[in-house]
């Protein structure tokens, strides 16, 4: 059986029936005609979702705001609402398109229909908008939504209050279109003396204030980001295919371990054609203030074999 029926619609009813089939139980036999509407009812509702199958329960972000763009307890300025809402979707397309590895450093976005949220509510007791995430995207090697929002999340409670060994490493493992973006949402933020919250299930990431906001800024600020991309020759050691990992031995310099970026490609076919083998490798090496490197593979390829000299 087929239907159109929403996640909320088919919780509805369902606890509608929780609640009538309780009602039916407390009330006496000898009231009549009460017990016959609430079996009328009882038996609608149980029609309405016979045979359906539970939709696919929504997944919702909320983002709630407060500071000056916060009117008392009255609203929020809407030209304010729409431009956050507008920087932090743009976070989470540009996220999700990265894991494509089509995402350049310039123009549009890439998969767009598969990461767009839509605003589907307002936030219950607070100042803010509820974002429901597109379905899981059929295209394999395509990250879901919400993966770009807990990798979101995370960044913005490192740049907050992680270490910065931590906030290097979750800077790597974001496009840099997408890092410049969250900095531009903080810088927002700041600009507009606002601060946020964003939940996503069990998570939530909050600033309390513009101080918190200007200290995290900071932190990402390109200033304190050492942030470069090279060529490395040397023989790849292995890769890790399950956590995307890899090891890489320069022909000189020091050994470079870190993280396979969906740029390269398939990391089980990385280990097949180029394990123990000379390559030429591109690596994104980013550094936060003083902590340590952290590398992102972001090509690979053999390196020609030299002929035998005579």
């Amino acid at each position: 059986m087929t239907t159109d029926m929403t996640y909320d619609e088919y919780m509805s009813y369902a606890s509608e029936i929780g609640t009538l089939e309780r009602l039916l139980e407390r009330t006496p036999e000898h009231r009549t005609i009460q017990r016959i509407g609430f079996q009328d009812r009882l038996e609608l509702v149980r029609q309405k979702i016979e045979g359906v199958s539970v939709p696919p329960r929504p997944r919702r972000v909320a983002a709630t705001f407060g500071g000056e763009p916060v009117i008392d307890n009255h609203g929020i300025d809407a030209n304010f609402g729409a431009e956050a809402v507008t920087i932090f979707s743009d976070t989470i397309r540009l996220t999700t398109a990265a894991s494509t590895g089509e995402l350049k450093a310039t123009g549009g976005i890439p998969c767009t229909a598969m990461s767009q949220p839509i605003i589907t509510g307002v936030a219950l007791g607070s100042f803010g908008f509820v974002m429901e995430l597109p379905e899981p995207p059929s295209r394999q090697g395509v990250n879901h939504p919400e993966q770009a929002v807990n990798q979101v999340q995370e960044l913005l409670r490192l740049a907050k209050e992680g270490a910065d060994d931590d906030l290097s490493q979750a800077t790597a493992d974001l496009h840099p279109r997408a890092v410049i973006k969250v900095m531009e949402l903080l810088d927002f933020m700041r600009k507009k003396r606002a601060h946020f919250a964003i939940s996503y299930q069990d998570n939530e990431v909050r600033f309390d204030s513009t101080t918190e906001i200007e200290d995290a800024a900071r932190r990402l600020n390109l200033a304190n980001v050492e942030r470069q991309t090279r060529e490395v020759v040397g023989t790849l050691i292995g890769v890790v295919p399950d956590i995307l990992l890899f090891q890489l031995d320069p022909t000189e310099g020091e050994s470079i371990h870190g993280r396979i970026g969906p740029e390269a490609g398939d990391a089980y076919q990385i280990g097949i054609d180029h394990t123990n083998r000379r390559v030429r490798a591109q690596v994104r090496t980013v550094r936060i203030g003083r902590g340590a490197p952290r590398h992102t593979l972001l090509n690979v390829s053999e390196m020609p074999a030299t002929p035998n000299a005579f």
